[in-house]
């Protein structure tokens, strides 16, 4: 996973600034991805994305986000794309919500995306993770865009992805196993109905 320039600047920040070392029962925040539950498909070579959702469940303090992370999976299956998060502030119990979109001429367009290895398998199928970390501040100022009274624990919170790769028409391209299994069936049935259409003698009944 990687950690992103940002949080390291923020972190220098809330130094500068002063740290509490409190901590409310309600900082907590739920994360989901957008589509939800982040099931995503493309052909290799291709890029994917999510959207992100974020609720605020303290009822005093403002959510600031600070990073997003994918694990070891996501970045087994191609260029995982992090800097398209924007990082927001999120209002005690509000939520925030940004859909992927690659063509927002702002460049900040969803939670993550993920050009697919062109050398992926078709009909791979995994399940990675993405991980947003926050800390909870008492107060805010959007006119300066600056935090104060802060919590000294980042709180994470996770939401899993499912990726298939497919073929460039859209479908996953069945594996041997499932393709032997069809003939199977097929013969089978085949077998079945030359088998009724024959008379107890042998000989094809006259129907």
């Amino acid at each position: 996973m990687r950690r992103s320039k940002f949080l390291m600047a923020f972190l220098l920040g809330l130094l500068v600034l002063g740290v509490g070392d409190r901590a409310r029962a309600d900082e907590s925040f739920t994360f989901t991805t957008l589509p939800n539950p982040g099931a995503v498909s493309g052909a290799p070579g291709t890029t994917v994305g999510w959207g992100y959702s974020l609720t605020n469940n303290s009822t005093t303090d403002f959510l600031v986000t600070l990073d997003v992370n994918e694990d070891s999976v996501l970045d087994s299956l191609g260029a995982v794309d992090t800097t398209i998060f924007d990082a927001p502030i999120v209002a005690p119990l509000g939520t925030v919500s940004e859909n992927y979109d690659p063509t927002n001429p702002a460049g900040m367009f969803g939670l993550s995306q993920l050009v697919l290895d062109p050398s992926l398998p078709v009909g791979t199928t995994a399940t990675g993770t993405f991980f947003i970390d926050a800390m909870f501040c008492a107060t805010y100022d959007p006119t300066a865009g600056s935090v104060s009274n802060c919590s000294d624990t980042i709180v994470t919170d996770s939401a899993d992805v499912p990726v298939t790769a497919t073929s460039p028409g859209g479908t996953p391209i069945p594996e041997p196993a499932s393709i032997l299994l069809l003939v199977s069936g097929l013969c089978a049935i085949g077998f079945g109905i030359c088998a009724g259409r024959k008379s107890p003698g042998g000989e094809l009944s006259n129907r």
